[in-house]
């Protein structure tokens, strides 16, 4: 396992690292104190003048390239990476790194890792490009634009580009209705209700059949009902049974005429409730759910997303699509001018989006489907973000390989990856913080 320094650095600040495994120990902070603090206060001025030369909020992302150890870049970026003040960095990709990692430092393949802050994806793909890191463990998605600039590893994840908006009270009624269709047209629930159907209706001929006689009164006076009335009768009755609208009556006098008309009864109202539980269900479901959302309804909106991410790429193919449209949405940091009317803002992270969104500064954030449904449901924004269940686009993530990182050691990451993807603990590892209910997004 790898324990990691103890809080998060800026831009282009190397994270220490250290392994049980590893010759890295108690020494290795006097190691980083000795033997690279020059180093360190180096990269920092380095970074710190070429922040201000190019008016930039964070330095170049570069590792200290020290022998026989990686440099990896991170980003916060929950559930991947979490960076969090004054805590280890930890997340769904860090941690699956920490398994490969000991493999690879078992078999004497590494002696360690270094990890890099790197929070914009540009400077995490110029550091790529030009050999600056050897690894990008942040959520970087897979694309054939992307494959011809550096390399990728395996998949680790599929998910999805989809759209937050701010939470409200209202009832979004075509979700409820796409519940309602969903869970009353799934091949078993539809089977079970039409085979229930098939047997209350023969109940109901039975119990009709049964009843024949007990159902008029010798004091009553009315017409024998017609052909057609008698036919269309005991389907009516099943109908009203089935519903709930017709329970005991005292009609039948034969112990088995009041049974199976208590049976009936029982199953009907039974049915009855469950119906209900599912209408019910439907409609607290859709309480603060956005309606539906067409990607070139986008072009109406005032949008976040993040800088150089494939959500501007999404966005911009809307902007294209749409009749009468820009084919640039123009995107712009948000921080430099607010968004007066619709349009694209930029901000560097999916957290920051959230943000603006909940402060009213964009009406909509395209992003990753795990990464938002996970801060949804953080404390910070509960109640407060709504998230598509639907994916708009397909993404599948890996970490990024960068120019110098040779070509067997990245074939061994790629193997030790899939046994780790393959073996029972991956699953859990993703439920742990996307939750037992879902992985991936429908």
């Amino acid at each position: 396992m790898i324990r990691i320094g103890s809080r998060p650095a800026p831009a282009g600040r190397i994270l220490p690292a250290a392994a049980g495994v590893s010759r890295r120990g108690r020494g290795l902070g006097r190691r980083f104190g000795v033997q690279l603090g020059a180093r360190c206060r180096a990269l920092a001025i380095w970074g710190l003048v070429t922040a201000l030369a190019a008016g930039a909020a964070a330095a170049q992302c570069t590792g200290p390239r020290e022998p026989g150890f990686l440099d990896l870049a991170v980003s916060h970026a929950p559930p991947f990476v979490i960076l969090e003040d004054g805590a280890p960095p930890t997340g769904l990709s860090v941690e699956l790194w920490r398994r490969v990692e000991t493999g690879l430092i078992e078999a004497g393949r590494i002696k360690g890792s270094h990890f890099v802050v790197c929070d914009a994806i540009e400077q995490q793909e110029e550091a790529l490009t030009d050999g600056g890191l050897d690894l990008v463990l942040a959520p970087l998605t897979i694309t054939p634009e992307r494959l011809l600039s550096y390399g990728f590893s395996r998949q680790y994840f599929l998910s999805g580009l989809t759209i937050a908006a701010r939470h409200s009270n209202e009832i979004a009624f075509s979700h409820a209705l796409e519940v309602l269709v969903t869970t009353l047209f799934q091949p078993g629930t539809l089977r079970a209700v039409l085979l229930f159907l098939v047997l209350n209706l023969v109940l109901a001929v039975l119990i009709k059949w049964v009843l024949r006689d007990a159902r008029r009164r010798p004091d009553e006076d009315r017409a024998a009902p017609g052909r057609l009335l008698a036919l269309v009768d005991p389907y009516l009755e099943a109908v009203e049974r089935t519903l709930g609208l017709k329970g005991i009556g005292d009609a039948g006098f034969n112990l088995a005429g009041r049974g199976l008309e208590m049976f009936m009864a029982i199953i009907g109202t039974a049915l009855s409730a469950a119906l209900l539980g599912v209408l019910t269900s439907a409609f607290v479901s859709a309480i603060g759910q956005s309606e539906r959302i067409d990607e070139r309804d986008l072009t109406d909106e005032r949008v976040g997303i993040e800088s150089h991410s494939t959500a501007q790429e999404f966005l911009t193919d809307a902007y294209e699509a749409a009749a009468g449209k820009p084919d640039d949405p123009g995107c712009r940091p948000l921080s430099a001018a607010p968004l007066a009317g619709p349009g694209c803002a930029t901000e560097p992270s999916a957290e920051k989006l959230l943000e603006a969104l909940v402060a009213g500064e964009v009406d909509q954030v395209i992003g990753d489907w795990a990464e938002l449904t996970y801060l949804a449901g953080t404390d910070r924004f509960r109640g407060k973000v709504t998230v598509e269940q639907k994916v708009y686009r397909n993404e599948p993530l890996g970490w990024g390989y960068g120019s110098a990182l040779p070509q067997d050691l990245r074939a061994r990451i790629d193997s030790a990856l899939i046994e780790q993807i393959r073996h029972g603990g991956w699953r859990r590892l993703a439920q742990r913080y996307l939750g037992s209910s879902s992985i991936a997004p429908d």
